[in-house]
């Protein structure tokens, strides 16, 4: 076992410097692999990829959207085409496509 004492007095600070850096390392290592996780579950698990379906014959707008698992897995929802007061949809294409349906309802 070596002490500090067997070092030479040059090497000392430098061990004050390396610890705090090793810290630093495994906590962002800790953070990634959290993150990383994360995501991979995201993806696994199917989240926010959904549907849009407009039906005129019945006069019925359903939306359907998976989420993270749990008691309120899925969403779906239905409306009225009478109910709907205006419609934008907003689309974003390029490495982060973005698409967004914007709708406002009566009531």
């Amino acid at each position: 076992m070596t002490s500090f004492n067997s070092f030479p007095s040059i090497f000392v600070p430098l061990l004050g410097l390396v610890y705090p850096a090793i810290a630093m390392a495994s906590l962002s290592l800790i953070a990634g692999l959290f993150i990383s996780s994360y995501l991979w579950c995201t993806i696994f698990w199917n989240v926010s990829n959904g549907y849009d379906q407009f039906d005129r014959k019945e006069g019925i707008v359903c939306i359907f959207c998976w989420g993270f698992p749990g008691k309120n897995r899925h969403i779906f929802l239905r409306f009225l085409i009478k109910d709907i007061q205006s419609i934008r949809i907003e689309v974003k294409e390029g490495i982060y496509a973005h698409r967004v349906l914007y709708m406002e309802i009566r009531g």
